[in-house]
């Protein structure tokens, strides 16, 4: 995720904000409306691939739409 100036300020998953590059999620501030939007491309994606149910099947309200993180075979995801 970038700003208007194209600074990185943080990074989005299935988990919601994480630590990469440099960046604490506990630094991210974006406006609510952007944080939404990611988390619909999220579960929009999480869908998609069957990690989470079809829409009206699940409730995802709060954080119980987050998964963790996926991994390559062999690589841990672990912080």
């Amino acid at each position: 995720m970038y700003d208007k100036r194209g600074r990185e300020v943080g990074i989005f998953g299935s988990d919601g904000w994480f630590n990469k590059h440099r960046k604490s999620a506990a630094e991210v501030d974006v406006p609510r409306s952007v944080e939404n939007a990611l988390k619909g491309k999220a579960v929009d994606s999480m869908r998609g691939t069957g990690r989470l149910g079809d829409k009206g099947t699940m409730d995802i309200t709060g954080d119980k739409w987050k998964r963790p993180r996926l991994a390559a075979e062999g690589v841990s995801c672990k912080g």
